[in-house]
C-alpha cells in the first residue's frame, strides 16, 4: 500500500516564524484578484508572506517534517533503521515502510496492521 503524507510535510509548525518575499509575477492572477493583493504590493510588485508552517520553499521544512515525523512514529512504535536511512520498522507488528518523497511504501501482512497505520498518519 501507499500512503501520502504531504499533508503532514506542509504543516509542520516551524520553531520562528518566516518571511518570505515573493513576486506578484510568480502568484496566480486569479489569487492577486480574490485577495486585492496589487493593494498591499510593494512599489517593484513584491509581497511579504509569513508564515508559520512547513511549505515548500523553505530549506528547513523537510528537516523540521523530518524530526516530527520521527518524534511521532516512534510514539507509536516504529524505529528507524540503523542500516537504512528512510525505512521503518514497528516493533512487534509485521509491517514496514519507506518514506520517498512525501509517500510511504508500505509492505504490510494482514489488514489490522495496516490500518494501525493509517489510523495515527
Amino acid at each position: 500500500m501507499t500512503l501520502g503524507i504531504f499533508s503532514f510535510y506542509l504543516m509542520t509548525p516551524l520553531k520562528r516564524l518566516e518571511y518570505i518575499r515573493m513576486k506578484l509575477a510568480e502568484i496566480p492572477q486569479k489569487v492577486i484578484d480574490e485577495y486585492k493583493l496589487r493593494d498591499r504590493a510593494t512599489p517593484n510588485g513584491s509581497m511579504h508572506i509569513v508564515t508559520n508552517k512547513g511549505m515548500y520553499v523553505l530549506p528547513q521544512a523537510g528537516l523540521l517534517a523530518n524530526e516530527l515525523l520521527e518524534k511521532h512514529l516512534n510514539k507509536n512504535g516504529y524505529r528507524q533503521s540503523k542500516l537504512v536511512p528512510g525505512l521503518w520498522k514497528h516493533d512487534w507488528r509485521p509491517i514496514q515502510l519507506m518514506l520517498v518523497a512525501g509517500n510511504f511504501g508500505v509492505k504490510h501482512v494482514g489488514k489490522e496492521h495496516a490500518l494501525h497505520l493509517k489510523v495515527f498518519l
